[in-house]
């Protein structure tokens, strides 16, 4: 179990990082519109990133999404594995007869 919990924080700390690197270096702008009737609406957002911080951000977050469904199969799969070696082990492997019988 402690193996999973680490994979999931190098996952988000990954994920963390390469979105930090993309938004830190990127030039853009945000909006957001009220109206009214509701469906009318929107929010834009646009951003631009160039250069070096594309070539680290991009490979940081492909390998936190990476770490994190490995991370994801690893907690599915440890609920139905047993929790103590005595669930799973035959303990009732003594001989019923002796030899000498």
């Amino acid at each position: 179990m402690k193996n999973i919990g680490r994979l999931l924080i190098a996952a988000v700390a990954l994920l963390a990082g390469g979105l930090w690197t993309i938004f830190r270096y990127c030039t853009g702008t945000t909006g957001f519109n009220f109206a009214w009737p509701v469906d009318s609406s929107r929010i834009s957002l646009n951003f631009t990133t160039i250069g070096t911080a594309v070539w680290i951000g991009v490979p940081l977050i492909i390998a936190g999404l990476v770490l994190l469904a490995i991370a994801l199969i690893g907690a599915i799969l440890t609920q139905f594995l047993p929790e103590k070696k005595s669930e799973y082990e035959d303990t009732s492997s003594k001989r019923i007869l002796t030899l000498n019988e």
